[in-house]
Formats: structure tokens, sequence, C-alpha cells
């Protein structure tokens, strides 16, 4: 990838912004906060509660200290359960025990991201009436400011093996041509032979310096939504 020229902040563009999300509280994301924080960078981190602690996941040790370093912890169900797919009550509860859960350990988790990206109007008011103020959802490339429905925030669907920093950084310029928003997702960072969900460590640190040195506004999606708090 070639490096863009850094421009100064007064040549900076209003768009594109950029969110930087995480889903399923990935052990491998820690390396990812890393690369973030060393840029300063801040990211969103969508955490299934009830998985946190198990193999391969982070631990609320290092969940809650992502919050403390200035990242948005959002919630993500308590199992990851696919909530089109359960009874509306169950739904509710996996939503209300995964917030609760948050809250309790001194978090604020204001934003929610489906598992699988699996949604229907009935799951996104469940979504509003358990006190988030917006969903990330699966399908489409760049969102509007503000939001057309902010619950269910357009995403493209979430980086692979073979997604590149030069794929990453086409989206991030459609979304500045487009004078929008992008919601990126990542799952694990590294190379994981267990899933097609995985970022190379390097792709997305060539991303990161590609977005800073454009002066590409980062921002997490708690902070889109409401910029003043």
């Amino acid at each position: 990838m070639r490096k863009a020229q850094t421009s100064s902040n007064e040549d900076t563009p209003e768009h594109p912004v950029v969110s930087l999300t995480f889903d399923d509280g990935l052990a491998s994301q820690a390396r990812a906060a890393e690369l973030l924080e060393s840029r300063g960078l801040r990211g969103t981190f969508y955490v299934p509660s009830g998985l946190l602690g198990s193999p391969g996941r982070l631990d609320w040790t290092d969940v809650v200290g992502l919050a403390e370093r200035g990242h948005e912890i959002g919630g993500h169900t308590e199992t990851h359960a696919s909530l089109t797919e359960i009874p509306p009550e169950q739904a509710r509860q996996e939503l209300e025990r995964d917030r609760d859960a948050l809250i309790a350990r001194g978090l604020d988790p204001k934003s929610f991201a489906y598992p699988y990206g699996r949604l229907t109007d009935e799951i996104a008011d469940l979504v509003r009436d358990v006190g988030y103020r917006a969903a990330r959802a699966v399908g489409g490339i760049v969102e509007t400011l503000p939001p057309r429905n902010a619950f269910q925030l357009r995403t493209p669907h979430s980086a692979r093996a073979w997604t590149t920093a030069d794929h990453l950084a086409g989206l991030a310029l459609a979304a500045q041509h487009e004078e929008g928003w992008l919601i990126l997702p990542f799952h694990h960072i590294g190379r994981d032979r267990r899933s097609d969900y995985t970022t190379p460590a390097g792709e997305l640190r060539t991303f990161l310096d590609w977005l800073v040195a454009r002066n590409i506004r980062v921002v997490p999606v708690c902070e889109v939504l409401s910029p003043k708090e």
C-alpha cells in the first residue's frame, strides 16, 4: 500500500468518520487494542458477557482495562445467541442479562451489535427497550450521518482472512466519497486456521497507518452518536 501524504488538520475533511469494531470478546483482540493505542486511536469492542474468561476469550479484567484506556465496550448478548432464532422472552433475557453484567462492572454500554448480524424489527425494538441507543447490523457499506436508522447501523461484512489493508482503505475512500460513516467489523486478529473471520495483524497495522497518514477521524461508535458526551 502506498503511504498517503499527511495533511494538516485545517485541510482534513469532516468526512469520512471511521469506527473500528471488534466482535465476540476474542483474546486476540488485545493485539488490536495495542495497535490502536500506539497510534492514539480507540475502538469499539462488542463482548458477549457470559463467555468472557472462557478459552480464547478476553476476561473481565481485560474488558474493564479496555474501557479504562478509552475504548468503548458494547453489548453482544450474554451467550452470543442468534436473537432471531429464539423466543422473544429469551431474546430479552439475553439482552438484559448482558447489559446488566456490563453495568455491574462499572461499564456504560451505549451501543450493541447483533450476533451474526441477524435482526428483525421486533428484535431492534427489544434492543431499544433494554436501554441501548444504537445497534450495528450487517449489510451495506456506508452509513449516513446522522444514521438512517440508529438500530440498524449499516456496515460491510466482517473482515476475512483475504481482506487486505488496500480493501479496507477502499471502503474508507468510498465513505469519504459519500461523506458518511464507515463502521468496520473485525473478529480474530492474527492468523487463525480455525476461522476465516480473521485479520492478519500486519494488514490491520498497515490500514491504521494509512488512516493516520490521511488524518481520517477514527471514533468509537458511541461518540459518533453522542459526540458531546
